[in-house]
């Protein structure tokens, strides 16, 4: 996907390729940059990224929790570190998987 003023996540059934259902979405704004699954079915998705103004301004860290495990009712926890367009943060972990350290027994995360 590509950014404008909102990220899409989807959850797709894939399972006909002549007949793909979206069976929840959401869209928040700013936009991900990692993605890691926290549950064993890949249904609860961390995301590391940036939050954005509406019209695509970089505001700063964002860390969100994408809850996908119900069907068209998909929910969203999310935390911006800073926010400021003069001095948004960042982090190794938007673009250096190995910065990332997520723990699922505790589920502590932990970036630099």
């Amino acid at each position: 996907m590509t950014f404008e003023q909102t990220d899409p996540f989807y959850k797709l059934d894939v399972s006909n390729a002549t007949y793909i259902r979206i069976l929840s979405e959401v869209s928040i704004t700013g936009f991900s940059q990692y993605l890691h699954a926290v549950d064993a079915n890949e249904e609860v998705i961390l995301a590391i990224g940036q939050e954005a103004d509406g019209d695509g301004r970089i505001l700063g860290l964002q860390i969100s929790v994408f809850d996908m495990r119900e069907n068209d009712s998909a929910k969203v926890a999310r935390h911006t570190i800073e926010l400021s367009t003069e001095t948004w943060s960042s982090s190794d972990a938007l673009w250096d998987k190995n910065a990332v350290r997520y723990n699922n027994d505790t589920r502590l995360l932990i970036i630099p």
